[in-house]
């Protein structure tokens, strides 16, 4: 695949988010991402994909991590004593090293020695027992291209979130974790015009829209959800192939709980906040999940910026299709 690229040439973006694991960034095939993403392009157009792989896919802050629990919990038969191991050696994030580079920390930085997983990410996901589970937040069209081709057919599972919420959970995210130093509003017209990580997010979420009639695909909902949980869960069993008990599926509820999930230090991200914290890398305090709220930019946006989103909604989803 000849990869489109060009810089991003935005003076917000750069005042803003940039620091010295993100020193700029991208626009490729119209999708921004950081500039480090163009020393692994090619290693990700042609990673080796299997058939018994799982994917996870998704645009940040949609429910991600609460859904690679659930699968991952599902496929190892509700195994809570090895699901005390991080999520991120569990159920490991590919982009990890693009998204944060790490090379000039190693430089300023006396004994600076972040988990393989962070670090190498790519390789430690071509290297991980099969069946592999693998998260990302890459659109459809900058996947493997095994994947794209239908050369394999792993399983791929997508959840999509209420962008008006994506956004307000994205910036806490960005300003405790990616280094993001400027405020809520400046935060909301970056992303409107897709000029944050992995944005513009219409584009991201349908290219996987597209998908859901394929066979190995699921698309969940983040308000299902939140809604009902059991029934979400009996549903990803199904398309994992796995049979739960009524007791299984009441004992994953619980888990999955967002008080549980919010003290689990194997899923909350626990050790990546900690590293920059402890290194400065980061200004802001807080904690990876956040609220977990459907709805809860209602509380926090004027009437101007929820109009403001009801017409980007409009104008990104023409036919409907996500029902935000």
């Amino acid at each position: 695949m000849e990869l489109a690229f060009n810089s991003v040439n935005d003076e917000v973006l750069s005042e803003y988010f940039t620091n010295i694991f993100r020193p700029g960034y991208i626009h490729v095939k119209g999708t921004t991402l950081p500039k480090r993403f163009l020393d692994v392009c090619n290693v990700i157009e042609n990673f080796t994909v299997y058939d018994d792989d799982l994917w996870i896919c998704s645009f940040p802050k949609s429910g991600t991590t609460w859904t690679q629990e659930m699968i991952w919990m599902i496929l190892n038969d509700l195994n809570f004593i090895k699901g005390k191991r991080c999520l991120g050696e569990r159920f490991p994030f590919l982009d990890y090293e693009f998204l944060f580079d790490y090379r000039d920390v190693h430089q300023k930085v006396k004994d600076f020695n972040p988990p393989v997983h962070f670090e190498k990410s790519i390789h430690f996901v071509e290297n991980h027992p099969r069946p592999r589970l693998i998260k990302t937040h890459l659109p459809w069209y900058l996947l493997p291209k095994q994947i794209r081709s239908g050369e394999k057919h792993p399983k791929i599972v997508s959840i999509v979130r209420n962008p008006r919420d994506v956004c307000l959970s994205y910036f806490h995210h960005c300003k405790l974790i990616e280094g993001y130093t400027g405020d809520f509003d400046t935060f909301a017209k970056l992303f409107f015009i897709g000029n944050v990580p992995y944005a513009p997010y219409w584009t991201n979420v349908l290219s996987y829209w597209e998908k859901t009639l394929d066979s190995n695909f699921l698309l969940l909902k983040f308000e299902d959800l939140k809604s009902n949980l059991s029934t979400a869960v009996r549903r990803v069993a199904k398309f994992l192939c796995k049979q739960l008990t009524d007791e299984q599926v009441s004992q994953l509820v619980n888990h999955l709980s967002f008080v549980n999930m919010k003290n689990n230090e194997a899923v909350n991200y626990a050790s990546v906040v900690n590293l920059h914290k402890v290194l400065n890398l980061v200004r802001d305090g807080g904690s990876f999940i956040r609220s977990g709220a459907v709805g809860g930019y209602n509380l926090q946006y004027t009437e101007e910026l929820k109009t403001r989103f009801d017409e980007w909604v409009q104008k990104g989803d023409i036919s409907n299709e996500l029902g935000y």
